[in-house]
């Protein structure tokens, strides 16, 4: 159950395209997002998102 909300965590993360942007919707801390997508990251054994300088995140599940 606990990846479900993780699954969550990333579906907002990936449409805000900001860790800070997604936890201002969801309500939560950057951190508690990171921890999030970490966790979904391990459970999946696959890299979610590749960080881009300042300007944001990019969503590699969609590349493969």
């Amino acid at each position: 159950m606990r990846h479900l909300k993780a699954f969550y965590v990333f579906h907002i993360t990936a449409e805000s395209s900001s860790y800070s942007k997604a936890a201002e919707r969801l309500h939560i801390t950057h951190g508690a997002v990171s921890k999030q997508i970490k966790l979904l990251e391990s459970h999946l054994s696959q890299l979610l998102f590749y960080k881009q300088g300042c300007s944001g995140l990019v969503n590699l599940i969609c590349y493969l």
